[in-house]
C-alpha cells in the first residue's frame, strides 16, 4: 500500500504541484490581508496545505473548508486531557464517513487522482479494500494538512523570537530557515515503534514484541550531533535532523512538506517586511501528542 501511495509524491509529480502551490499562497494571502494588517497566522496557513493534499485526493473546494476542521477536530485535545474527547471521535467518523462516500462515487466515476489510483491498484493479485483506501485517504488528509499547518507556524514564530535569524531568512536563506525549523521545533516530536526482534539499543537489550516511543524532537536537539542546540540557527548543518524519520517509514510526504513551507514563506517574503508582531499573549497551542504546534498564532503585519 506504501507503494502505491508513494506514487504520488514522486519528485516529478510533486515539482508539477509548485505553480499551484503558489497560486493557492497568493490567493489565500490576499484573504488574509484583505481583513486589515492583523490576521490569525494558522488560519492562512492551514488553508494551501489543505488545498493541496485535496487536490491529490480528489476532494472538490466546495468540501475542503468542512474537512479542514475536522482534521483539526481530530487531532484536537483539551488541556490536560487524558482520554479522547467525543469531539475527536465525531471529527474521525465524520472524515471515515465522507472518505468512504467518495471512495464509492469514484468507484463508478473514476478520474486521474489518487483515490481513483488506489481503487485501480493490486496489492498480491488483490485489490484494496474500501476500509484500506479510506484509512489511507484518512492519515494524507491528516498528516499532509496539520503536520505542514504547524511547521509553518512554529517557523513564523521562531522567526518572530530571533531577530537575527528573521533577517537572515529575509535576505534569502529560506531553506534554512525551513530545515531549522524541522530540526528545532518539528511538528513531529515523537513515534511509536513495534520491535519485531530482540534489540540491544546503548547496552539496554530490549525483546521483540516491545513498545518503543522513540523521541525525534530530543534526537534532534541531541548536542552530541548539534552544537548549541537550543539556540535556532538557520545557517547551521542540518543533514543529521531526523524530523521525517529514517529507513522504510520514512515520511511519504516529506518533500511536499518542504516545497509548501519553503513556497509559503518565500511568499510571505516578498509580500511583507520582516517588522511583524506575533501576539503571544493571545497565541494557543494544539494539545496533541503527535503533532506539536500552534492552534492560533495573531500577527500585525506591515506591507513591503
Amino acid at each position: 500500500m506504501r507503494a502505491l501511495v508513494s506514487a504520488g509524491f514522486t519528485p516529478r509529480r510533486v515539482r508539477e504541484m509548485e505553480p499551484t502551490i503558489r497560486q493557492l499562497t497568493a490567493a489565500h494571502l490576499d484573504t488574509a490581508l484583505a481583513g486589515g494588517p492583523t490576521f490569525d497566522f494558522i488560519d492562512f496557513a492551514s488553508k494551501v496545505p489543505i488545498d493541496v493534499i485535496s487536490t491529490m485526493i480528489g476532494v472538490p473546494p466546495a468540501d475542503r473548508p468542512q474537512l479542514r476542521t475536522w482534521s483539526q477536530q481530530v487531532i484536537a485535545r483539551g488541556d490536560g486531557d487524558t482520554g479522547i474527547p467525543n469531539t475527536m471521535r465525531q471529527a474521525n467518523n465524520a472524515l471515515a464517513g465522507y472518505y468512504t462516500d467518495l471512495v464509492t462515487t469514484r468507484r463508478t466515476n473514476p478520474t486521474d487522482d489518487l483515490t481513483s489510483a488506489l481503487l485501480a491498484a493490486e496489492v498480491d493479485g488483490a485489490r484494496l479494500q474500501v476500509h484500506d483506501i479510506v484509512s489511507v485517504l484518512m492519515l494524507l488528509d491528516i498528516a499532509g494538512n496539520e503536520t505542514t499547518t504547524k511547521l509553518l507556524g512554529n517557523a513564523w514564530c521562531a522567526a518572530w523570537r530571533n531577530p537575527k535569524q528573521r533577517d537572515a531568512a529575509w535576505n534569502g536563506n529560506i531553506a534554512g530557515w525551513v530545515e531549522e525549523t524541522l530540526r528545532y521545533d518539528s511538528p513531529g516530536q515523537m513515534a511509536a515503534r513495534l520491535l519485531t526482534t530482540e534489540t540491544t539499543l546503548h547496552d539496554l537489550t530490549v525483546p521483540a514484541g516491545s513498545r518503543m516511543l522513540l523521541l525525534i524532537g530530543s534526537a534532534n536537539r541531541d548536542p552530541r550531533v548539534f552544537a548549541d542546540p537550543d539556540r535556532f540557527d538557520i545557517g547551521r548543518d542540518t543533514t543529521a535532523a531526523i524530523p521525517f524519520i529514517v529507513g522504510p517509514h520514512f515520511c511519504l510526504g516529506a518533500s511536499l512538506a518542504r516545497m509548501e513551507a519553503r513556497i509559503i514563506l518565500e511568499e510571505l517574503v516578498r509580500r511583507l517586511t520582516p517588522e511583524f508582531h506575533i501576539d503571544m499573549a493571545a497565541a494557543t497551542r494544539a494539545h496533541n501528542p503527535n503533532v506539536y504546534g500552534f492552534a492560533t498564532l495573531p500577527t500585525t503585519v506591515t506591507l513591503r
